[in-house]
């Protein structure tokens, strides 16, 4: 790939993930996404405000140390239903 290319393919995957942030922030409900070992990947503004906190304060924070209170709940669920 050349350095045309990758520039165009980069500036497609920013242009995408803005589109999606926007999806997000639309949702009149707080919402948080989390990737597969327990990580906020996405935050929008209504779920930060939510907790007194900022989206980017998040992103990349353990679901536990955001959420002590469910710790072994979820996990327990997840576990669980693995298996279907």
């Amino acid at each position: 790939m050349d350095i045309t290319e990758r520039t165009r393919a980069e500036a497609a995957l920013h242009a995408s993930e803005r589109r999606v942030m926007e999806v997000v922030e639309s949702i009149q409900d707080g919402f948080f996404a989390i990737s597969s070992d327990w990580r906020l990947t996405s935050v929008n503004q209504r779920a930060a405000g939510n907790l007194g906190r900022t989206p980017e304060a998040m992103v990349g924070t353990s679901i536990w140390d955001t959420f002590p209170h469910i710790l072994g709940t979820v996990q327990a669920w997840y576990s669980s239903c693995k298996g279907f």
